[in-house]
């Protein structure tokens, strides 16, 4: 339980840190699938 507040809270975090370089429909995907990728797949 403890865990899952932990990994959403870093989820939070780097959505806030690399909210500049992360255009909506990329976050839309990223929870659509439930995962969140690493930043160096934004930059294809």
């Amino acid at each position: 339980m403890l865990n899952i507040l932990i990994y959403l809270l870093h989820f939070l975090l780097e959505v806030v840190r690399a909210g500049q370089r992360m255009t909506p429909e990329f976050l839309f995907i990223q929870k659509y699938n439930g995962k969140f990728d690493p930043p160096e797949l934004i930059s294809r």
